[in-house]
């Protein structure tokens, strides 16, 4: 038991020491305070590593070139809030990719850890965002082999007790 107990210890220390990541799927449709009629799409991929956050965004369709795109937050998903991280979009068109990193502060990382950021890109049509998505975590290996590990302990205690 006490080896079950150490094992589990250790692979909890890994997984809070690995990059933690998310992911977003931007639509007009998740647009607030008003839905968007929009053809365009995007999927974005957010690591934080530290305090470096990192995102690789692709999107396509949009109605114009993208004026400014940020993550923004604290937010719902029926929430409009304030930026909390500039990307850069010069030179970009229609379809293309938005990647970048920048130094964030633990409130930030607390607030996307707590599901309460969303990315967004504007257009020159579009002015408060033509597609949004909110960032939702990616469970990481690591901790699927926690879950699994607590399983097949809680499994053990069971039988053990009989």
């Amino acid at each position: 038991m006490k080896s079950i107990v150490a094992l589990g210890a250790l692979l909890m220390a890994l997984a809070t020491a690995q990059a933690q990541t998310f992911r977003a799927t931007l639509n007009g449709a998740n647009e607030r305070p008003n839905p968007v009629t929009t053809a365009a799409t995007g999927s974005g991929t957010f690591t934080i590593s530290g305090t470096t956050l990192t995102w690789n965004i692709t999107y396509s369709g949009l109605s114009g070139n993208p004026s400014a795109a940020h993550l923004h937050g604290p937010g719902t998903t029926e929430q409009a809030v304030g930026v909390m991280v500039p990307f850069t979009v010069t030179g970009l068109g229609p379809s293309g990719t938005i990647s970048g990193s920048a130094t964030v502060t633990q409130a930030q990382i607390d607030n996307i850890v707590g599901g309460l950021s969303y990315a967004n890109i504007h257009t020159t049509l579009n002015g408060g965002g033509e597609i949004r998505g909110q960032l939702v975590a990616v469970p990481e290996p690591s901790t699927l082999a926690l879950l699994g590990l607590g399983t097949l302990g809680a499994v053990g205690l069971a039988r053990r007790r009989r």
